[in-house]
């Protein structure tokens, strides 16, 4: 993870969960935020990142993997790092 953060407009496409959650968004109506500060839906395996003013959708995030949240960890993603810990914690550890 570098010390400037992503930006990501309309339309992203699919993006990894660790990177939009530490990134900053841009809407093409103006708004703009953390993605905490922007709509999501939920579903069984994914969840779309949409404005909150215009409901134009940023990006579709899949569930990270197991494997994704330990090499996210290593890159320096703070939610990432957290849930590494909360994994050891009930023993699940990365593939070698």
């Amino acid at each position: 993870m570098t010390s400037e953060s992503k930006v990501f407009g309309n339309h992203s496409g699919d993006v990894d969960s660790f990177e939009i959650s530490a990134a900053r968004l841009e809407c093409d109506c103006g708004w703009s935020g953390a993605c905490s500060g922007a709509g999501i839906e939920w579903f069984d395996e994914l969840y779309e990142v949409n404005c909150p003013l215009c409901d134009t959708r940023f990006a579709t995030v899949m569930s990270a993997t197991y494997d994704r949240v330990f090499e996210a960890a290593l890159e320096g993603y703070p939610d990432a790092v957290a849930a590494a810990e909360r994994l050891r914690s009930q023993g699940i550890y990365p593939q070698p």
